[in-house]
Parts: structure tokens; C-alpha cells; sequence
């Protein structure tokens, strides 16, 4: 009788630990109606990117086109519908992230204002719902100085846990270009994780085959590893030792391929010469999300290579099903409820330094994480050490610096 009335109790305290615990979705996809205004306005020019309202079609690039009319509600929803979507697939918190178009236009004057208009909106919104949201920044990137800016504005918000960009900008380059370094040293300096999200690439031989294998059935994958390997081997994470990345997708290919790539570029004369090896930078600098794959031997595969503490939570919505992304992560076979607790929430705290659980809008940021704090935090149920020089992790044998 006592044992049974034992694991009663161990029972009950682990499903009230279970239910106490937030599923936080670091990306979840908006449009502003303003912005899909902006790239219905370019169809008449047939300059890319555009939006073909007409027929629910966004244009990235003149190979590509991408059908919106199953999201098109869904997306520019920034009202009750988006909190009850989440309430319905299980999402507690939520960081909004504008999609593709914004950033890649560059010969209109006004995207620095407009810029300013979608941020000030997305902050609006958080305000309402403050306990289901947060949000992403969204910067004119091609205009490098304006952009710097309005990353300081926003850095200094709490609506507002870290920058979400792309892995290129169409025709105005790739993040990893010498004339971006700017914005990834203001990053790191505010203590502004950036998310990495991909992008259709300029590739003709990936290109000419319709959406999927452009996007996210290959490309996506892609151009992503490419501009953050690209990254690693100018030394830009040598050179900016605090700053961290996401990127989606269990990583891309890197957990498969990542024991060939750090032997490789370590061995072969004449590759670039990095300070660290590949597989350094992803378990320090980069962490990555499940948006996307739900399978679970990716999960495994992705948690032996990078470890726990370097997976969060993503559903990518409105491109995934959020139901789908809620029922996979929930169905993984966690070792201990830490490990949940990481993936669920945890994680994501630590590695973005942002207070998800207060929010106050009448003051700038109080947890903030930067090259001068010194933080400490719990990740796994694991106390993190101190640092004066960012994020610093400590969950068995894996650190996050």
C-alpha cells in the first residue's frame, strides 16, 4: 500500500512538472499587411521579391514560386486567432520572426521606415499578449548604418530577444559578406542572438526546379550551411567569440556530416584556417531548432553530435502544421525530465538572455547578456557558471560560450 501510494505521489509530481513547464516556439512567422503591400506593389515592375495577390504567389526570385493562399490568413493573423492557434497545438510562447522579402529590397528609400513601422507593430502586439509573446528584430540590412540603428533602438526593448535575418539577400549578397560584419558586431556587442533563417539561393542548377527543390525540400539547407561555414572560416566567430547563432532545422546537415567536415578542414593544406575545429563553433557558437523534421532518430542524431543543451523548440509556423511540430517534440523519448525541460524552455532562455517569464514595458532590458554581464543561469536543471564574457552553459560536457 505505502509503495503504491509512493509512486502516486512521484506520479503527481512529475505531470505537475510537466504541465508548470512552457513550450516556447522560437519560430513563428508574421507578415504585416504593410509589407505584403510593399511586395504587391513591385508585381507591375516583376522586380523579385514580389507578391502576386491575385493569385496567392510570392516571387524570392524569377525561377521561384512559392504558393501563400494556405497561409496568407494565417500569417498576417496579429490579433486573438494567432493566440488561439497556439492554444490549440500546445504552444505557451511564441517569438514572432517576419518572413523573406523585407530585408532583400534595397533600391527603395523607404525600408528603413518601414522597418521601423513593423517593429513598432510586432512590439504593439507583444504588449497586448505579453505572456505568450516576444519578438524578433527586423532590420533594412542593406542599408547597413540605418539598420545598426534600429537594432540599437530595439535592443533596448523587451519586446524584442534577438535578430532574425536570412542566409542571403537575393542580390544584395549573403550575411557572411565583409559589409555585414557590422551588423553581426553590434549583435554580439547588445548581446542579440541572430537567427539564421534560409533563403532561396542564386543557384540556376537548384533553381530551375520549381519551389521545393530550391526551398525547403534541399536549397534551404544549403545556403544556410554554406553561410554560416562560410562564417566560421573568415574567423567572424574567432573575432566575435560571444555572438550566437540559430539555425533551423536539427542543424541542417551539419550533425551528419559534421566528424568528415572537421576532419577535413582541419587536414587538407590550404583550406581556411579557422582558430578552433568545425565542430568547436557549432557546440559554442550555434544552436539549433526542430522546426521542420519531425522524425525522431534526427533528434538523437542531432542531441549525440551537438548535445541537449543546443536544441530548442521551433514550429515554423504557418509552413508546418503546429500540431504536427507540438505532437513530435512532446512523443521524444527524454532521458529525464531535465532534458525536456531544456529543449522545452530552458535552452532558450539561456542562449537568447532574455526574460521570458516578466515583462515589464516600461523598462529596457534587465537580463540582457552581453560581452560586460556576468549572468548566471540553470539549463537542464544544471546551474551555469559565471561569465564576464556571455553565455556560458554547463550541462554535462557541453558549454555554450
Amino acid at each position: 500500500m505505502k509503495k503504491s501510494l509512493f509512486s502516486l505521489v512521484l506520479f503527481i509530481v512529475a505531470v505537475t512538472n510537466m504541465s508548470a513547464q512552457k513550450l516556447i516556439d522560437l519560430e513563428h512567422h508574421f507578415y504585416t499587411k504593410e509589407v505584403m503591400q510593399i511586395l504587391s506593389d513591385r508585381k507591375a515592375a516583376g522586380i523579385p521579391p514580389y507578391y502576386d495577390a491575385e493569385n496567392g504567389i510570392l516571387k524570392p526570385s524569377k525561377e521561384v514560386s512559392i504558393p501563400m493562399l494556405t497561409f496568407s490568413n494565417m500569417i498576417w493573423d496579429l490579433d486573438e486567432k494567432r493566440v488561439e492557434a497556439m492554444d490549440e497545438a500546445g504552444i505557451d510562447m511564441a517569438v514572432l520572426s517576419i518572413s523573406p522579402g523585407l530585408e532583400e529590397i534595397s533600391e527603395q528609400d523607404n525600408i528603413p521606415a518601414v522597418c521601423r513601422r513593423v517593429n513598432d507593430e510586432i512590439a504593439a502586439y507583444v504588449r497586448q499578449y505579453p505572456t505568450r509573446f516576444r519578438a524578433a528584430i527586423t532590420l533594412p540590412v542593406a542599408q547597413v548604418d540605418e539598420a545598426i540603428k534600429e537594432m540599437e533602438r530595439c535592443a533596448k526593448m523587451p519586446e524584442f530577444v534577438y535578430w532574425h535575418t536570412h542566409s542571403n539577400y537575393y542580390s544584395n549578397g549573403h550575411l557572411d559578406d565583409d559589409k555585414y560584419f557590422p551588423l553581426l558586431e553590434k549583435a554580439a556587442e547588445l548581446g542579440l542572438p541572430v537567427y539564421v533563417h534560409p533563403n532561396i539561393g542564386n543557384e540556376e542548377r537548384i533553381n530551375e526546379f520549381g519551389g521545393a527543390m530550391p526551398g525547403a525540400g534541399y536549397g534551404y539547407a544549403v545556403d544556410v550551411m554554406t553561410t554560416t561555414l562560410r562564417l566560421i572560416c573568415k574567423g567572424v566567430f574567432d573575432k566575435l567569440p560571444n555572438l550566437h547563432v540559430f539555425i533551423g532545422h536539427f542543424g541542417e546537415f551539419y550533425p551528419f556530416v559534421l566528424k568528415r567536415m572537421t576532419a577535413h578542414f582541419s587536414r587538407i593544406p590550404g583550406n581556411p584556417s579557422p582558430l578552433q575545429t568545425i565542430e568547436y563553433y557549432l557546440k559554442h557558437n550555434i544552436c539549433v531548432t526542430t522546426s521542420g523534421v519531425f522524425d525522431p532518430a534526427v533528434y538523437e542524431m542531432t542531441k549525440t553530435k551537438l548535445g541537449i543543451d543546443h536544441i530548442v523548440f521551433g514550429s515554423d509556423y504557418p509552413y508546418e502544421e503546429p500540431k504536427d511540430a507540438v505532437a513530435f517534440v512532446k512523443s521524444l523519448d527524454f532521458e529525464n525530465d531535465a532534458e525536456r525541460a531544456a529543449l522545452f524552455e530552458e535552452n532558450v532562455k539561456a542562449f537568447v538572455g532574455a526574460d521570458f517569464d516578466n515583462f515589464n514595458p516600461s523598462q529596457v532590458h534587465g537580463t540582457r547578456v552581453n560581452a560586460q554581464d556576468s549572468t548566471s543561469y540553470t539549463v537542464g536543471g544544471q546551474p551555469a557558471a559565471e561569465s564576464t564574457k556571455g553565455i556560458i552553459i554547463q550541462n554535462g560536457n557541453k558549454t555554450i560560450k
